[in-house]
């Protein structure tokens, strides 16, 4: 439905892809990450890193996707915004909060 509502011409199976491989090419640096910056600033890192994602993603949803006096290029470019967002909030999740473990 996110992707539905950013107009994307891509279908779910391409997208989950997408997604998938970004998730598990991030995990490999997260190791690094975890080990070398320390597990609680990995974390308010990623935490930061993804409501700053989630604000943009959320602003530009509502003022350019879900705004029926917007022009179709300015939602077209607010569906292409939206899908960049949930990538990097996607590899932000793996690299900082996903292979975190808990103490």
């Amino acid at each position: 439905m996110f992707f539905e509502a950013a107009r994307t011409s891509l279908d779910p199976f391409s997208i989950q892809a997408i997604l998938g491989a970004v998730s598990l090419a991030m995990v490999i640096p997260a190791m690094y990450t975890i080990e070398h910056v320390g597990r609680r600033k990995s974390l308010l890192i990623g935490a930061a890193a993804q409501a700053v994602c989630a604000i943009i993603a959320a602003l530009v949803g509502h003022f350019y996707t879900d705004n029926p006096n917007a022009s179709v290029d300015k939602q077209i470019l607010g569906g292409n915004v939206l899908i960049a967002f949930a990538i990097l909030h996607v590899s932000f999740y793996s690299l900082f909060w996903g292979p975190t473990p808990c103490k």
